[in-house]
This record gives C-alpha cells, structure tokens and sequence, in this order.
C-alpha cells in the first residue's frame, strides 16, 4: 500500500495501544538524560534564533545583564522578530512582553508615547 496521509492516520489508530507506551518510555528517557536535555535545549536555540548558546550568554556579558529597553539589570531573554524569525537582541522579559503585546509594530508604541505625553500634560 503506497504511503499517504489517510492509511498512515488508519495505521497509527489501530495500534496506537502499541506505539503510545514505547514513545512515552523513550521521552521520558530522554527528559531524565541531562547532556541530551542540553543538547535539545542548544539545537532548539540553534535552529529557533540562528545563534549558540555561547553566542547569547557573550552578548548577555556584553550588555552586563543590562536590558537594551528599559535599562533595567535583570535577567535577559531572547527578543527575534516574530515575522522574519530572526534574532534581535537580549532584553528582559517585560520589555519582551511589552513588544509582543504591540505586535512589534512601531506605529502602536509610538501612539503609547503620546499617549502617556498627552496624559503628562493633562495633570493626570
């Protein structure tokens, strides 16, 4: 029978109670291993960002553990662009959070700054 989409979705159904217990007892094998644990954590780095870990905690010392946006010496996290899939910088996690939630578009955080001006001037 050639492979295709549909016989492999019947494949599995059926013996699923087979290949369930071998899948778990093998993951669970390699989440209790810690150099392989490492070695998915770096390749996930390498292949998500496009740079090693090496490469990130040199830029982490570079930056003094400082965050690029708010100035704030806290623990840094990756920022990539979410369209591109590229690697930005190391900020903190509010300030990484801070872009998300302004979908990395410039036009929002800018309208944030007047806001927060016009607020200023209000006397609020």
């Amino acid at each position: 029978m050639a492979y295709n989409r549909v016989s492999y979705k019947q494949w599995y159904l059926k013996n699923r109670d087979k290949l369930l217990p071998k899948k778990s007892a093998y993951m669970r094998k390699r989440r209790e291993d810690p150099k392989v644990r490492k070695y998915d954590a770096d390749q996930g780095f390498i292949s998500n960002y496009g740079i090693t870990p090496e490469e990130r905690d040199a830029i982490v010392a570079a930056q003094s553990s400082v965050c690029s946006i708010c100035t704030r010496t806290v623990k840094l996290v990756v920022d990539h662009d979410h369209v591109s899939g590229k690697f930005r910088g190391m900020i903190c996690s509010r300030c990484n959070t801070l872009l998300g939630q302004a979908t990395d578009n410039t036009v929002i955080l800018l309208n944030a700054v007047k806001y927060l001006e016009q607020s200023k001037n209000l006397g609020v």
